[in-house]
């Protein structure tokens, strides 16, 4: 065996990575990213099946049947990570 070699131990004093009031607030801080970004993603998806933003984001006129009366996937996923990117610099023109 070398000498080196990772052991167990039995003994409950030695943690090897104790939990400290800097990791519960790393940790409190990653939620609150996660938490955040859900509700953008959700929001911005309520507010495109809101016939006013689909009639003014796609031109269609409100009598358009509600089966036409959609924005498109490709839209939305566009429209989802330009909101997700406008955060991401929004964070970093905030510092300054």
């Amino acid at each position: 065996m070398a000498p080196n070699s990772i052991r167990g131990t039995a003994d409950v004093d030695r943690i090897e990575a104790p939990v400290t009031v800097k990791a519960y607030l790393m940790c409190a801080f990653a939620s609150l990213g996660g938490i955040y970004f859900g509700y953008d993603v959700g929001w911005i998806s309520g507010v495109m099946g809101m016939k006013y933003a689909i009639h003014t984001f796609t031109g269609l006129p409100y009598d358009t049947p509600a089966e036409d009366f959609v924005v498109g996937a490709s839209d939305k996923a566009l429209v989802t990570s330009i909101l997700s990117a406008g955060t991401f610099f929004g964070m970093f023109l905030r510092v300054l």
